[in-house]
């Protein structure tokens, strides 16, 4: 049965109270708002059940395909390779409040706390360290990647990595 979808409506904390009872209007309403995105300027228009709601990097919304994005289909997040060469930064998606792990063949680790955009990289032969906090502009992560070092910065909503030689390597990747 096709549903007409009303504007946003304001739920009053009374209703949310613990004693107050579950009416039609309140879920009536609970049910509109989840149609949109900011109380009271945009609907959405999206009805693929394969879509989600991610940020778009500018500060508002975008719908993507939920299967491209690590982690959303209940799992801890899969390997997944991404291309990083100098001509050509590759992104990878925030995923707020989780940790992001990053591995280099057999070389190196990288943990990014996306919390607070703190990494931690290890280099697995020589167990050389590096540590900081991801910002707007690029910064090693890790470093003797045969003579190579794996940059990253933060843009709008993803983070972005390339290495310093012109050869293309591949990051594989999770969330958790």
């Amino acid at each position: 049965m096709a549903t007409t979808v009303g504007n946003f409506s304001a739920i009053d904390d009374s209703e949310v109270d613990a004693e107050s009872p579950i009416t039609e209007t309140l879920v009536t309403r609970l049910r509109d708002n989840s149609y949109w995105i900011d109380a009271g300027t945009r609907q959405t228009t999206q009805t693929s059940t394969t879509r989600v709601l991610t940020p778009d990097g500018s500060g508002g919304v975008a719908w993507v395909e939920a299967n491209t994005i690590a982690g959303v289909d209940g799992t801890k997040g899969g390997i997944q390779p991404v291309s990083a060469s100098s001509g050509s930064p590759d992104q990878i998606t925030i995923q707020n409040n989780k940790k992001l792990f990053i591995y280099l063949n057999t070389d190196a680790i990288c943990a990014i706390d996306a919390s607070d955009d703190t990494f931690s990289g290890l280099n697995l032969s020589t167990l050389s360290h590096l540590s900081g906090t991801i910002t707007g502009s690029f910064g090693a992560v890790y470093t003797n990647l045969i003579p190579n070092t794996l940059l990253c910065k933060k843009n709008g909503a993803n983070y972005e990595f390339y290495f310093s030689a012109s050869n293309t390597f591949i990051l594989r990747y999770f969330w958790l």
